[in-house]
């Protein structure tokens, strides 16, 4: 049974990802301003709340 950890996310290389054209979504809800969608609508993207973030950088970094 081996006891050594995987590699942290952070020993990952850095990869940048170029998104295709986005558009805002047409059927927003209240309080979630900012929605997006790819032209083709495949790909919804939501900003982050900054509780978001720290939730998903806490868990990207194990803790």
């Amino acid at each position: 049974m081996s006891t050594t950890r995987p590699s942290s996310p952070r020993d990952t290389p850095y990869r940048s990802y170029t998104l295709p054209p986005t558009v805002p979504l047409s059927s927003q809800v209240d309080r979630h301003a900012g929605v997006r969608k790819t032209d083709d609508g495949s790909l919804l993207l939501k900003p982050g709340l900054p509780r978001e973030l720290a939730f998903y950088q806490l868990m990207r970094d194990g803790v």
